[in-house]
């Protein structure tokens, strides 16, 4: 008698084998264009094998193993909630106008980044998929000679596109308001209708039902019981808390003695702005997840290492940041050089070792300062200031 056990295995090793035989019949796009008109086909028709096969290299694997866990089915997981897909819009986007918006750094020459609005009918009302015409990136490359999806990601700051002269039809103000909604903490769908909060204690909707512009003082911030959805390293999806894991993020950058105090809760804010932004724009809205363990360095268990890195993510908790135009902003952090940082001011990235260096010598003495040497006055901060404000969103 075969047990459940290696049923379940059998059936994997079946899917796999059905997935590469699959594999090594596909038909490349003719342009990115029509690589995206075959990727919506494939989402309709529930055809989830050529939807891997689409993507990129990297992400196959992924959206392979993803396919074949049976959970993600039952929960209408990711892209698996989408019961319908009919492509109503296609705009190319120039690269410099997504600056900010996009995850990844693209070349030029070899990639094409798009809007399209997609109309969806969903099993279930989720932030990753919604009933109405979504809008979102899907950006598009060119491997080995063949066009491949990259990434595909909500847009961030649906106005700037706008802004920048691009031209949608009239459904692409629901984009505007599912944004604006989400920057307030409200789950609202391409139809208008609220089905959920992205906080548990989100603020209040106007009287008249309108969601003002998302900007200082109007917005809702994570509390002590927010939670994001993380995939890690084995391709498990945890619920984890927002706090909790944005220490454990802190742990496993920076949690050396070196950056004791001011330099590391300057990097806690980073932290912070990078998870928050991904909680509302989440980087694995196929997968179903917010962010990723590639995304961030999460060690939970480094975290007693040190007892300074929870007094430092404690002392500015309550701290958050946004940018000139009101948004929570992807704040891009690496660990640089301990060396002169003259050039990286404005650049838009936080150095983690660069901030020792300005902190050391002086340069800029307080998180606020050590942060603003970087995003201020960058694409990352739509050309301004940053601000700062408390739980309470009053100015600091």
């Amino acid at each position: 008698m075969i047990s459940k056990q290696m049923k379940l295995l059998s059936a994997a090793f079946l899917s796999v084998l059905s997935i590469e035989l699959y594999s090594s019949q596909a038909q490349a796009a003719e342009s990115p264009e029509a690589l995206v008109e075959e990727y919506v086909q494939a989402m309709n028709e529930h055809d989830w094998n050529t939807f891997a096969e689409l993507h990129r290299s990297e992400e196959k694997n992924s959206l392979y193993n993803f396919f074949a866990d049976p959970a993600n089915e039952a929960e209408h997981s990711g892209v698996l909630n989408v019961q319908n897909a009919v492509l109503n819009e296609l705009v190319e986007i120039n690269l410099e106008d997504a600056a900010g918006m996009l995850y990844h750094e693209y070349d030029v020459e070899n990639s094409k980044v798009f809007v399209f609005g997609v109309d969806y009918s969903v099993y279930d009302e989720s932030k990753y998929y919604s009933s109405g015409i979504n809008y979102n990136f899907i950006t598009c490359i060119n491997e080995n000679g063949e066009w491949k999806v990259a990434e595909m990601l909500p847009i961030a700051d649906p106005e700037k596109l706008l802004y920048c002269g691009y031209l949608f039809s009239n459904d692409y103000d629901a984009a505007i308001y599912v944004m604006s909604a989400r920057q307030r903490g409200y789950l609202v769908n391409y139809n208008g209708e609220t089905f959920g909060v992205l906080n548990e204690s989100a603020s209040e909707m106007s009287t008249n039902g309108i969601l003002p512009r998302a900007i200082l003082n109007q917005r809702t911030v994570p509390t002590n019981s927010t939670t994001i959805i993380y995939k890690n390293s084995s391709g498990g999806k945890e619920t984890l808390n927002f706090h909790s894991y944005c220490l454990g993020v802190l742990a496993g950058e920076v949690r050396g003695i070196s950056f004791d105090g001011i330099v590391r809760q300057a990097q806690a804010i980073a932290i912070k702005t990078f998870t928050w932004h991904y909680k509302i724009v989440p980087h694995g809205a196929t997968e179903g997840y917010d962010v990723n363990y590639a995304q961030q360095s999460y060690q939970p268990s480094k975290v007693s290492e040190n007892s300074n890195v929870t007094t430092d993510y404690n002392a500015v908790k309550s701290v958050w940041m946004e940018s000139y135009g009101g948004a929570i902003f992807t704040a891009y952090y690496k660990a640089g050089t301990y060396a002169d940082q003259a050039s990286y001011k404005n650049g838009g990235e936080f150095k983690q070792n660069g901030a020792r260096w300005l902190y050391d010598n002086n340069q800029a003495t307080t998180y606020k300062a050590l942060l603003k040497y970087y995003y201020d006055s960058s694409t990352a901060s739509t050309g301004g200031a940053i601000r700062f404000f408390d739980d309470n969103k009053n100015e600091i």
